[in-house]
């Protein structure tokens, strides 16, 4: 690992007193990491393009679910009801996976910071 605060990955960027690091030096850090190594974007870039596929399959999963359900007695709904539930979540957590790895700023469509903030 590097040294701190020298560039060279490994941990944060400590301020030149040694103390916490600045957002500007963690941001530059960040930068020069991103540029020495594309890989690590590329990468990311594959594991968005997976999690697309998945979040695909569980809205196809969903709307099994959702046709069943309809077509079932009341008495009979139950389970795949709750099945249908389950397959929501599922919704729910990969498109946060997705928008935590795209850096959209949102956590289960909370708002976690302003893309807009300077």
């Amino acid at each position: 690992m590097g040294r701190m605060g020298g560039g060279s990955g490994g941990g944060p960027c400590m301020n030149q007193q040694g103390g916490t690091p600045t957002t500007a030096t963690a941001i530059d850090e960040a930068k020069a990491k991103v540029a020495q190594s594309p890989a690590g974007t590329i990468a990311v870039q594959g594991e968005i393009e997976l999690l697309k596929i998945a979040l695909e399959l569980e809205r196809q999963t969903s709307g099994f679910y959702r046709q069943l359900v309809d077509t079932l007695t009341l008495a009979e709904r139950g389970l795949f009801a709750r099945f249908l539930e389950i397959e929501q979540g599922h919704l729910l957590l990969v498109q946060a996976e997705i928008d935590a790895l795209a850096g959209h700023g949102t956590w289960f469509d909370v708002m976690e910071f302003r893309l807009e903030a300077g």
